[in-house]
């Protein structure tokens, strides 16, 4: 089936040489106008053996009914590397790269009204003060068609950094745990001792 692979949990086709998901009837176009130099009947296998996979979305209509992740997920590795500069909604999962596009998005589905007369940014205005933020990375399975949709990713330096943030708060939690568990053992001997000092000897009540 190469170079094409079912992307999963997505089940998505994806090529690996222009590292991005081409819906299932679109594979002989593709094909055709993309990877010319593959044999016809080396592009005849291929797209047999695509239609018979996992695959799950064949065409346009169907991508219409096509979500992109909410949250933000790990970057994709067959897909093609995050870009670092999208604007992402702070109410919604909205992505763009168009600073226009997102004021629209505010401004018709959050009724955002701009402070800044005809988008110019009033003097002592921070960015902040918008309801977007900017140098979101992303990425995107399908380009210009439907699913197109842009979505939040995390970087792998960025995962490696919480990975290790979490590691080391889950070693303060086991040394926490042991010091405590360490000073209990010792008081309940310390208590044991005691008890053990006060009660009275069996000598005593023999001789008594």
């Amino acid at each position: 089936m190469e170079p094409f692979i079912v992307l999963l949990p997505f089940h998505l086709l994806v090529c690996k040489l222009c590292k991005r998901a081409i819906p299932v009837d679109e594979i002989t176009t593709h094909l055709r106008t993309t990877h010319k130099s593959l044999p016809a009947s080396k592009r005849v296998d291929i797209i047999r053996a695509c239609k018979d996979s996992t695959a799950l979305w064949n065409n346009q209509q169907e991508l219409q009914n096509f979500t992109v992740p909410k949250e933000p997920i790990l970057a994709i590795d067959l897909l093609q590397t995050p870009l670092l500069d999208g604007l992402k909604c702070n109410s919604c999962s909205y992505i763009v790269y168009n600073v226009q596009k997102i004021q629209t998005h505010c401004r018709m589905i959050h009724n955002w009204v701009n402070p800044n007369k005809k988008g110019r940014q009033i003097k002592g205005s921070e960015p902040h003060d918008m309801p977007w933020r900017s140098g979101v990375p992303c990425q995107q399975f399908f380009q210009g068609q439907h699913g197109s949709a842009l979505f939040k990713v995390i970087l792998p330096s960025a995962h490696t950094a919480v990975t290790q943030q979490q590691h080391n708060q889950d070693k303060r939690l086991i040394s926490s745990f042991n010091l405590k568990y360490s000073q209990l053992q010792h008081h309940t001997t310390t208590i044991l001792e005691n008890k053990g000092k006060l009660a009275p000897s069996p000598w005593l009540n023999h001789t008594g």
